[in-house]
């Protein structure tokens, strides 16, 4: 798990750099880019082969689409985690508990679906900020 969650981190962090990047004077090229996060989460030294095809390995879903998706990916992980965290808090053994917190996350967050922000979405149902901690302990 943690090596998937590395990976899905740093493809995140290249994906937004990539994408966020308004001066197209800006000295860093995108294999620049990519070997410096690779850098900076590698938890080893890199190997000459490796490091050849840095730039390619993270190509192909910056092409086809997902610019960006990996960090919507997890995003969505440490919301869902946080929110889950509400019904183990309150006895996931106790039925009648679970159907009222059930009715409050539909209510909450799957009613007014794309008509609300998510975070106001989950800041109705939690009665708070998003926290990370909950995702990161199911790591």
């Amino acid at each position: 798990v943690g090596s998937r969650l590395l990976e899905e981190v740093r493809a995140a962090r290249i994906d937004l750099e990539l994408h966020s990047r308004s001066d197209a004077k800006h000295s860093e090229s995108p294999d620049d880019i990519v070997q410096r996060i690779y850098r900076e989460t590698a938890t080893g030294q890199l190997h000459e082969e490796e490091q050849a095809v840095l730039l390619s390995s993270v190509a192909g879903h910056v092409a086809n689409g997902y610019a960006a998706g990996y960090y919507s990916d997890l995003w969505a992980e440490v919301l869902a985690a946080d929110a889950f965290e509400l019904f183990q808090e309150s006895g996931i053994g106790d039925e009648i508990t679970v159907r009222r917190l059930g009715r409050h996350f539909h209510n909450a967050i799957l009613r007014p679906g794309a008509g609300a922000h998510p975070l106001t979405a989950f800041r109705k149902f939690r009665n708070r900020n998003p926290r990370i901690e909950p995702f990161l302990r199911r790591c």
